[in-house]
């Protein structure tokens, strides 16, 4: 039962509504809910202390004491003061304004009587946890680096195989564990002081074939396509900057090559800067081709004696020329090449068909 002048709401969290022993409501504009439950969906081990009667939550090396107050209870106004429980029938209550101590925040929905709990603060996460357990990471705010793949469907990685989750617009971040499709968030409308002209996020804009290859830094939340797959709607996009935002883009010259041709190729590396990058002292290449049917080539290849690998001023780049000689004997069917240099200059794979020669001429 609920307390007087109270109306009951609902509790989401993750994007997925919380299944309470008793409802949350909202009294003289403040969301109570059930302490225990609440605090244990956040990863909090949950502990009633009898003397003197407090709830103790703890997590990792922190701990939270959240005493028994009786009626009168008073409305609280900061993080601090709502730092208590109270009790209804046989449970504890805890005003949802005390998880702003926690680094949470909360949203409230008039409309749909709604209170949704989000982490305000981006986690930096890989690919491949988002990838492994979306579920887990929906409606969570994250923080991705990788390399802008451009608004093709990439086809080496299940969230980006079927193309844009939301709209044609939609692009990819790539990484050695994974891809994922980016949409713009929905932004509200704000103004200059100037006039109505709306105020656009900071942040590179990306175009479909213009700066492939960058490394960037994308934040947002975790949505999931109808189809189950993970995608971000990002809120900003950073480039990545100094050793770790350098980046090896492979462009191949050909999309379709016949079995005993040669497949040629640029790997280009970008240095961002803002200081000069010292290239490793290498003189090959190392060329990864994935065959249908799960074979492997692996091939190093010299490079020109004119190409000298020394450094990159900010802002430039260094074009390495290559080709591979497709085997005679390939299969058709599409193929997966991937160059790499010394010290992690590594490129996301292309594809490329081989395609059977025409008959009656030579391969």
């Amino acid at each position: 039962m609920l307390p007087a002048g109270a109306f009951a709401v609902v509790l989401m969290l993750g994007g997925a509504q919380v299944m309470l022993p008793a409802p949350a409501f909202v009294q003289q504009g403040r969301v109570w809910a059930p302490a225990r439950e609440v605090l244990q969906r956040l990863g909090y081990h949950v502990r009633w202390q009898p003397s003197p009667r407090a709830l103790i939550a703890t997590r990792d090396s922190q701990s939270l004491t959240f005493p028994e107050l009786p009626p009168p209870w008073p409305t609280p106004t900061t993080a601090d003061e709502a730092r208590y429980v109270r009790r209804l029938g046989n449970l504890l209550y805890l005003p949802l304004l005390a998880l702003r101590a926690l680094d949470l925040r909360t949203t409230w929905d008039a409309g749909a009587r709604r209170v949704t709990i989000r982490d305000p603060a981006p986690m930096p996460v890989t690919l491949a946890t988002i990838l492994n357990s979306p579920a887990q990471w929906l409606d969570r705010t994250v923080t991705l680096a990788g390399e802008y793949l451009g608004w093709d469907a990439y086809p080496f990685c299940y969230a980006t195989r079927p193309g844009p989750p939301v709209a044609s617009g939609d692009w990819v971040l790539g990484g050695a564990d994974g891809a994922i499709y980016c949409t713009p968030a929905p932004i509200a409308a704000t103004f200059t002081r100037t006039g109505l002209a709306t105020v656009q996020p900071a942040g590179p804009v990306l175009t479909p074939y213009a700066a492939l290859g960058r490394r960037i830094s994308v934040t947002g939340r975790v949505a999931l396509a109808p189809s189950g797959v993970p995608y971000l709607r990002h809120e900003s996009v950073t480039w990545v900057t100094g050793r770790a935002g350098v980046s090896c883009e492979l462009v191949l010259n050909q999309q379709a090559r016949a079995a005993g041709e040669r497949l040629g190729w640029e790997l280009v590396i970008h240095n961002p800067g803002p200081t000069i990058l010292v290239l490793p002292q290498s003189k090959e290449m190392l060329v990864s081709v994935a065959a249908p049917g799960g074979a492997l080539y692996v091939s190093k290849q010299s490079l020109p004696d004119e190409t000298t690998l020394r450094e990159l001023a900010p802002e430039a780049e260094q074009r390495l020329p290559g080709a591979w000689p497709i085997p005679t004997d390939a299969p058709a069917g599409t193929y997966a090449i991937t160059v790499s240099l010394a010290e992690g200059l590594q490129s996301m794979a292309r594809r490329f068909e081989v395609v059977r020669p025409v008959r009656g001429e030579a391969p």
